[in-house]
């Protein structure tokens, strides 16, 4: 941690160790439940949904050809797309990723994981 004279002048900490140790020892007791910081209730009810999703991402575990299994796989199950994001712990549902850099050229590539937007394309 990058000291700052906040440390010392407010807190009289002088190091990383010292500033730790302030933190922990002035934890105050809150007034909040998990469920101030967590809805419950919209997990259990999105739960179901997810875990079919991963359980059906469990059969690639173990492939030798993990790309041309997940292909497959999504090919077959297209629904399956609206699990990659929270796989990543992300809320977008599309993403414009870096595929390839030669020579100081940077490549990008557009990815969709909207269930609809994947079904759009797989006809086309």
């Amino acid at each position: 941690m990058k000291h700052s004279s906040i440390f010392s002048d407010i807190i009289s900490c002088y190091n990383s160790d010292q500033v730790f140790d302030y933190l922990i020892n002035n934890l105050q007791p809150s007034i909040f439940k998990w469920d101030y910081f967590i809805n419950w209730e919209k997990v259990n009810c999105n739960f179901r949904d997810v875990e079919i999703s991963l359980n059906l991402l469990n059969y690639l575990v173990g492939k030798d050809d993990i790309e041309k299994e997940t292909k497959i796989l999504f090919q077959e199950h297209p629904k399956l797309v609206h699990i990659v994001p929270a796989l990543i712990a992300c809320r977008n549902t599309s993403f414009k990723l870096l595929t390839e850099y030669q020579d100081g050229k940077f490549q990008y590539q557009d990815f969709f994981f909207d269930t609809a937007v994947c079904e759009s394309l797989k006809y086309n």
